[in-house]
């Protein structure tokens, strides 16, 4: 008897549905709207339902879109060894080989990153870069310090050359402490190495932060007459001569305070360094 009243029932609800169903169909078979859909259907819509979901899918960051991130949406943390890093890069530098935590280099170089090898030979942005001088980008992704084995500024040779990889690298935090510890190194020396000057003059361009700092130096170490860069001709690039002799006009004199002289603000050759 309860099977045949639970049966009863849903044939009740079974016919109520579809009267509901019948009483939405018209006698021409178009179905009825009701009030409230009737109005929602005569609402003015700008753009189709298709459009607009593109236009807020594509308002989305990269990573809700279900795309590979963009740099723009990766937020760049220093890294860290509070946990274990475990991706390395092999970089050669001739019969050297450098391992290095990726995780430094996407830091501070995504150009280096970039231009990694799967092989870990020489990347061809490397392919004049000497090894003492990387061996200083290496110290410094991992300490900020170019101090060498002597708790000293490194030579002038390997910072200059150093200053011209950072600037290729795209670190500018790097090429100021490099120009920094330049000064420093110079002072310390009381004299400007110029063996490197060939080197620095052929891989950058007129402003650049080290050539104008080096113009300084020089023309307040050899003065800027014709006479006095006459001396150093073969140790001076043409183009910085030329740019000495139009630039700064400094002549040294007998009896010339040479630490008053040397006062520098190196501010003035530093490079903005964005937040990261």
């Amino acid at each position: 008897m309860q099977e045949i009243m639970q049966l009863d029932s849903s044939e009740n609800i079974f016919e109520s549905g579809v009267d509901r169903v019948l009483q939405c169909v018209t006698p021409d078979g178009t179905i009825k709207r009701s009030p409230r859909s009737q109005e929602w259907a005569n609402f003015p819509s700008p753009i189709s339902f298709p459009d607009f979901l593109e236009e807020e899918i594509a308002s989305q960051p990269s990573a809700l879109r279900g795309e590979a991130p963009k740099s723009a949406d990766v937020e760049r943390r220093k890294p860290a060894f509070l946990k274990p890093l475990t991706e390395m890069a092999n970089i050669s530098l001739g019969p050297n080989t450098f391992a290095i935590y990726l995780a430094h280099i996407q830091y501070y170089s995504p150009v280096l990153v970039s231009a990694l090898t799967s092989d870990g030979s020489t990347p061809r942005i490397l392919a004049d870069v000497d090894v003492d001088v990387f061996g200083l980008l290496v110290q410094w992704l991992y300490t900020q310090s170019l101090l060498n084995s002597k708790k000293e500024p490194a030579y002038q040779h390997r910072l200059m050359a150093l200053w011209v990889l950072a600037n290729r690298l795209e670190i500018p935090a790097l090429m100021n402490d490099a120009i920094n510890m330049l000064e420093e190194r110079r002072r310390m020396e009381n004299t400007v190495q110029m063996k490197t000057l060939g080197y620095v003059y052929a891989n950058t361009v007129k402003g650049d932060a080290l050539r104008r700092y080096l113009m300084e130096v020089c023309s307040r170490s050899v003065g800027t007459s014709s006479s006095q860069l006459e001396l150093v001709s073969e140790m001076i690039p043409e183009e910085m001569r030329e740019e000495m002799r139009k630039g700064v006009n400094f002549k040294l004199e007998d009896g010339d305070d040479l630490e008053q002289i040397f006062e520098i603000d190196m501010k003035g050759f530093h490079v903005a360094v964005p937040n990261l």
